[in-house]
């Protein structure tokens, strides 16, 4: 199947993207091979800061068919395609672009992977309730172990909102043969959200 890592980062400039080791090496990879990387997540995700600087790789928005078959042309060609698609998770990115492509078997075969990205609000330091680090948590997803804290109240520093901010989130999945093959087959939507992140 797929391998899934998540990261966190604050959004700010490129070098101060905070991918986990894992993550950012097999980010890279990905960049520096020919085959299509799907970008997926909600409008203003802050992809523009993820991929920047990454000027050997061809973006194209995939809002169509015609845009999946042209990016799908451009992969088998050699190129590395960044294609974006608006969708609230991973798997209904990746269900979407089955959608779209004209031919499944076509489009699987080029697919390398998929980065989902989506912005988290910040919990106000100040006003926050303490939270349990899950050590389950971090092994699964192959990050340091982590608990979010939960909003407080509201007080003074955070205007009683509760959040002060921003950071993005990240799921990576790397295509593997497995993958391609139920991307090919049509599976299910419940059964390919469980392919990507198991």
């Amino acid at each position: 199947g797929g391998e899934v890592e998540v990261s966190f980062h604050r959004g700010a400039a490129v070098e101060d993207v905070r991918m986990a080791p894992q993550v950012e090496s097999a980010w890279r990879q990905l960049l520096q091979q020919p085959g299509l990387i799907l970008l997926v997540g909600p409008q203003g995700a802050g992809f523009g800061t993820t991929i920047a600087g990454w000027t050997g790789a061809v973006r194209v928005d995939l809002c169509c068919s015609e845009d999946v078959e042209r990016a799908s042309a451009l992969a088998q060609g050699g190129q590395t395609v960044l294609g974006r698609i608006v969708a609230r998770t991973m798997a209904d990115g990746v269900a979407r672009f089955r959608e779209l492509a004209p031919s499944r078997v076509a489009a699987a075969a080029v697919i390398t992977g998929a980065l989902f990205q989506t912005r988290i609000r910040r919990v106000c330091p100040t006003c926050c309730w303490p939270a349990e680090t899950s050590a389950e948590a971090g092994e699964r997803f192959g990050v340091v172990a982590f608990a979010a804290p939960v909003a407080g109240v509201g007080c003074p520093v955070c205007s009683y909102r509760r959040y002060g901010g921003s950071f993005i989130g990240f799921e990576l999945c790397v295509a593997e043969d497995g993958l391609r093959g139920d991307l090919a087959a049509g599976l299910p939507l419940s059964a390919l959200g469980q392919r990507l992140c198991p």
